[in-house]
């Protein structure tokens, strides 16, 4: 999940970016929801994710803020972290 993302960011130039560092054929979805900032992109495997995660984490490529990036789960998209916290 893309986190933070500018209110600027269109679907095409994210996808784009997302692109630039990560081959298309490794990328199975994208999804942009524009109105909370928000994206997920489906990785073929993991380590591909990480790759993203290592790469676009905590960094301004998108613009002018700061974005957070993590995993999420496939069925329920929340934040693994938070899905931990929960099963306390």
């Amino acid at each position: 999940m893309f986190r933070n993302l500018p209110s600027s960011t269109k679907f095409d130039a994210f996808q784009a970016k997302i692109r630039e560092q990560i081959a298309p054929k490794d990328i199975t979805d994208v999804k942009l929801i524009e109105d909370r900032r928000i994206a997920y992109v489906g990785f073929k495997s993991e380590a591909q994710a990480q790759k993203a995660i290592k790469y676009f984490d905590q960094t301004f490529v998108f613009g002018n803020q700061k974005i957070k990036v993590e995993l999420v789960d496939e069925k329920v998209r929340l934040p693994l972290k938070v899905l931990e916290e929960s099963k306390d």
